[in-house]
Formats: structure tokens, sequence, C-alpha cells
């Protein structure tokens, strides 16, 4: 299957990680996967992706501060935050693109 691009997907739950990983490699794309976000926001300035999927619920920064990091650094990016909320409030969304939650 031909490369479709590069996710950059950080997720500090390794088993979701892994999981989820292996689905979107199977689906035909590259994943720069990361646990934790602090390193991501390293890792943003060196990497070139397609799309960030960030989970919402992390140590240090929310996946909703951490898509203001990348929206300020790379705006074209579209960024998906996966949550097990089925809604999140409206200011939480601001630098979002999508929003993947329980029940959506």
């Amino acid at each position: 299957m031909a490369n479709q691009g590069t996710i950059f997907y950080v997720d500090d739950n390794p088993k979701s990680r892994r999981l989820l990983t292996s689905v979107i490699r199977s689906c035909g794309f590259d994943v720069v996967g990361v646990g934790d976000p602090i390193e991501a926001l390293s890792r943003i300035r060196k990497s070139t992706f397609e799309l960030a999927l960030l989970d919402y619920q992390m140590p240090h920064l929310t996946g909703a501060q951490l898509a203001q990091e990348i929206k300020s650094m790379k705006p074209e990016v579209p960024v998906v935050l996966i949550s097990g909320f089925s809604a999140l409030p409206a200011f939480e969304l601001v630098f979002v693109d999508a929003h993947i939650g329980r029940g959506a």
C-alpha cells in the first residue's frame, strides 16, 4: 500500500497508542507516536506531518493545549482531539478541527 502521509499521534496511554498506531499503519499511513505532550512539543518542530491526532487527557498539557501549540507552529495542519467525553466546552475546541468523543 502506498504511503498516505504521516500522522503525528500523541497519547500518554501506551496500550491505546500501540493499538491505534497499528490501525493507522494498516491504513497506509506513517505514524510519529509520542507518549508525552512535553516531548511532543519538541518533536513537532522537527517532524513533517499531515494530521495531528491528540488524546485530550494527558499529564502536563491537555490535548487542547497541545493543539494550540501545534496551530501556532503549523497552522495548516488539521488537529483531531480524541476524548472519552461526548462533548467538550467550546473553549477547549478553539484550536481543534474535529473532536471524536464517546458516542460520537
